[in-house]
């Protein structure tokens, strides 16, 4: 009997780590907040919110979408579509997240009801954006993203233009930018793949798992560059192709299906940034590790 090659030996160990790290790990992850709901219309608005803030710790990011959250009330899809940027402001006055605060969340808030509005979704919007010929959904990402910045920024600015260095741009990253992405193409991660106790699936039939790009965290770049799928020093978009490229050789249809559990071996403190033989050695990817 011919002995697996190494690339059957990595794919049948990122297997047992994607079943090990399931649906009962939402807890340590902003897609809980996705979960939090059923209808598609009201997860891609949870999963926004929570995807644009998912920067900094994880304690105070889930603080934050919490707080954006409960003051939108029971129905985030209600809350939008009634939404009032002069209104409705006051609601996230004292709001502040590392350097966004209550106005950059009214005026993100006010460019998503808008969008809403004129394409019923955000998924039907990014769906407009996809074209079968995209390699991956990196331009589609590009498309959907111009179009929500797009909308009349107004009152917030009375000019009707958007600052080139509002802080509400970073909240929706684009690859035209040269930026990697990441919280959008987890965002993407969510609403595109299909429901499987971690993500919701909300965009079905938007485009196919396959175009997906794995967004590069910190844990996720580090455990990638272990693993010989990528050589690259930053985390970068390119990085994200690469490690993507590596993937899809070994899971065409779903390359991003093992993001969630190589996330959670970083978040959870089972990978070590240095060698480490009390962790290193039970790791079940101890074998393929090239740390």
């Amino acid at each position: 009997m011919l002995s697996p090659s190494p690339s059957e030996r990595l794919k049948a160990k990122l297997d047992v780590i994607a079943e090990r790290f399931d649906g009962g790990y939402i807890g340590t992850d902003p897609v809980k907040f996705v979960h939090r709901f059923r209808d598609p219309r009201e997860q891609e608005i949870a999963g926004i919110i929570a995807a644009a803030f998912a920067y900094g710790s994880v304690v105070l990011i889930f603080r934050a979408v919490e707080k954006i959250l409960g003051a939108m009330g029971p129905s985030p899809r209600a809350f939008l579509e009634r939404f009032d940027a002069t209104r409705d402001r006051a609601l996230f006055r004292g709001f502040r997240h590392r350097f966004h605060d209550g106005k950059d969340v009214a005026l993100f808030l006010s460019l998503l009801a808008q969008a809403i509005r004129k394409h019923d979704s955000l998924g039907a919007l990014f769906a407009k954006g996809a074209r079968p010929g995209d390699a991956h959904v990196g331009p589609a990402l590009a498309r959907f993203v111009a179009e929500i910045l797009a909308g009349d920024p107004r009152p917030f600015f009375p000019s009707g233009k958007l600052p080139q260095r509002s802080p509400v741009r970073f909240l929706l990253s684009s690859p035209d930018d040269g930026s990697a992405c990441k919280r959008m193409l987890l965002y993407l991660r969510w609403m595109i793949r299909p429901a499987d106790g971690v993500d919701a699936g909300a965009w079905h039939g938007a485009t196919t798992p396959a175009k997906l790009l794995i967004p590069l965290d910190t844990h996720t770049f580090r455990i990638t560059r272990y693993l010989g799928l990528t050589a690259r020093n930053q985390g970068d978009w390119r990085a994200a192709e690469e490690v993507t490229a590596a993937l899809a050789r070994l899971c065409p249809d779903d390359p991003v299906r093992y993001d969630f559990a190589l996330c959670r071996l970083g978040i959870l403190d089972l990978c070590p940034a240095k060698r480490d033989e009390k962790k290193c050695v039970p790791c079940d990817l101890y074998d393929v590790c090239r740390l």
